[in-house]
């Protein structure tokens, strides 16, 4: 009987390690099934809201592009009006000195087209003296030659001061718009009696000017085009695979 209880014991025990080795990995099979469920309903919200933010960011690039769309010919016929009635504009008087007081203004190209005018002037003047025509004459037919509305007025000014006996130089000074260099050296060519060769090293100094300025500005502009180009290549990088990254992102944080 004794022996029988022993084993009932033994029986029981086994019974009791066997069940709780049983019991046990079940509750945690149950626990590891609620886990995943919560991560993956969690995964599926993130990745729902990156889809809806990206259906939004895709529903106004399609605004934009049908209100682009719809007003397009408004577009194009404000640009082609704006461009014709500038047109008409620079045709007139007013507008013409306007545009050359901009171009006179302007950093660094308005510097380098006063010298390549300065350098026409003396190129005619200097031909014009040395085939025999008078200062008057010459002035008069430089003139014709002047494309700037501003230097023309400047030089009618100046031959009005050379027909009351007032030197070249000291009529051109009077504008205010000359270089002061080409002043100088036409002043040297009054007082030595070679204005014809002092006004042709004038052309020829400011016509090696203009080109040497030009070369340098191109030579300055062509980096910042590069420049310019890389930035708007990497503003359409970013703004066509920005949506990309940020669903990545949603979708890597909630993993």
């Amino acid at each position: 009987m004794a022996r029988f209880d022993a084993m009932g014991v033994e029986r029981a025990q086994v019974t009791l390690h066997v069940g709780a080795g049983t019991f046990l990995p079940v509750k945690a099979e149950d626990t590891s099934a609620h886990v995943m469920h919560s991560e993956w309903r969690e995964i599926a919200a993130n990745t729902a809201a990156a889809i809806n933010r990206a259906k939004a960011e895709g529903q106004r690039v399609i605004a934009v592009g049908t209100t682009a769309r719809e007003y397009l010919l408004v577009f194009v016929l404000g640009i082609g009006g704006s461009i014709f009635g500038a047109r008409l504009w620079a045709r007139t008087e007013g507008g013409k000195s306007r545009l050359d007081s901009w171009k006179l203004n302007t950093p660094v190209l308005g510097s380098i087209w006063m010298k390549y005018q300065v350098a026409q002037l003396g190129r005619v003047l200097s031909t014009l003296l040395l085939g025999g025509i008078p200062l008057m004459q010459a002035l008069e037919t430089a003139f014709t030659s002047l494309e700037s509305r501003l230097l023309r007025k400047a030089l009618e000014n100046a031959r009005q001061l050379v027909k009351e006996g007032q030197p070249l130089s000291r009529s051109l000074e009077s504008s205010k718009i000359f270089p002061p260099l080409s002043i100088d050296m036409i002043e040297v060519g009054e007082s030595t009696g070679a204005l014809p060769a002092l006004l042709n090293s004038v052309a020829e100094f400011y016509e090696e000017d203009v080109t040497t300025q030009m070369t340098a500005t191109f030579n300055l502009i062509e980096p910042a085009i590069m420049i310019f180009m890389g930035t708007f290549v990497a503003f359409v990088l970013v703004a066509l695979y920005l949506p990309i990254f940020s669903l990545s992102d949603t979708l890597g944080g909630g993993g």
